[in-house]
C-alpha cells in the first residue's frame, strides 16, 4: 500500500482561504463540516491530479 502525507492548514478565515486554494491552485472542495456558530469547523480539498489538502 503506498504511503500518502495529506498536510493540513490553519486559516481564520477558512471560508475566503477555500476560495482563494480553488482559485490559484485549482483545488475544489470535497466536504465541509460547519460549526453551530456557522464557522467552519473542518473542510477538505482535492485536485484533479490528485492533490488533497
Amino acid at each position: 500500500m503506498p504511503q500518502v502525507v495529506t498536510p493540513m492548514l490553519a486559516y481564520e478565515d477558512v471560508g475566503a482561504a477555500l476560495d482563494w486554494l480553488g482559485k490559484a491552485f485549482g483545488f475544489r472542495e470535497t466536504a465541509r463540516i460547519a460549526m453551530p456558530d456557522g464557522s467552519i469547523g473542518h473542510a477538505e480539498m482535492e485536485t484533479e491530479y490528485g492533490g488533497r489538502l
